[in-house]
């Protein structure tokens, strides 16, 4: 289960059927829990704490350094990553930095496809896709059930609402609200994501709400408060 030529640190402690591909490099105070397949030429820096069943494809860098100013130089950060994650080839995950909570930190199910980064002190939920080349700068949280297109490009500090869907090459400057589709430069708003919202089990009654605050918040020309206002009525009422 683990090939000979793998270079794993003495302090590095592998749940039971752990498999390590050739060349793999797992640095000290790693913990990686039961089940994992970790590829050949996988890098995981020091720190990292992996779930169960994990996949990581040949070439992909998890755990390293924050790319920030003196990030290299930091200790005590870490890397989370819980349960059912699949991390494709060149991907590349950073640690926390202390200019923030000191983690980064990825939930379950999640599918990042081949050259996504995910910078420092990010946070991503559950049952993300991440398609190929997607970018997060620091600092960005993505909520459950996200999917961003390929070259999608997310600004620092952004955050990105739950099941919302950007098509591919979207650049990201401000928060994206939930259950949406975003297209594109400049990002246009186009609707809900109903498909995705229907993949994910919601109900008619759901899709019937959230469409409504869509076009409350989009079409009616009102202003921010008076559409937040209205969202909080309706939430008290259900």
């Amino acid at each position: 289960m683990i090939d000979s030529s793998a270079r794993i640190a003495s302090d590095v402690v592998l749940g039971e059927g752990v498999s390590v591909g050739a060349f793999a490099i797992i640095h000290s105070g790693v913990t990686v829990g039961p089940r994992t397949q970790i590829g050949s030429h996988c890098v995981i820096g020091e720190g990292t704490r992996l779930g169960a069943d994990n996949i990581l494809h040949p070439f992909s860098s998890i755990g390293g350094a924050s790319q920030s100013r003196g990030g290299s130089e930091e200790t005590g950060t870490t890397l989370e990553i819980g349960d059912r994650n699949v991390i494709h080839e060149y991907c590349t995950l950073n640690r926390g930095s202390h200019a923030d909570q000191s983690v980064t930190r990825i939930g379950d199910d999640n599918l990042f496809m081949a050259y996504v980064h995910i910078a420092h002190d990010c946070v991503v939920g559950d049952h993300t896709v991440l398609v190929n080349h997607t970018t997060l700068g620091g600092h960005v949280h993505v909520g459950d059930g996200a999917v961003l297109g390929a070259f999608t490009a997310v600004r620092q500090f952004c955050r990105i609402g739950a099941y919302s869907f950007l098509t591919e090459s979207a650049g990201i400057s401000r928060d994206v609200m939930p259950y949406i589709c975003l297209r594109r430069i400049p990002p246009t708003v186009l609707g809900i994501n109903r498909v995705g919202l229907k993949r994910n089990g919601f109900s008619d009654d759901q899709l019937l709400m959230i469409s409504e605050a869509y076009r409350t918040v989009f079409r009616r020309n009102l202003s921010a408060k008076m559409a937040c206002e209205w969202l909080k009525e309706q939430v008290q009422e259900h």
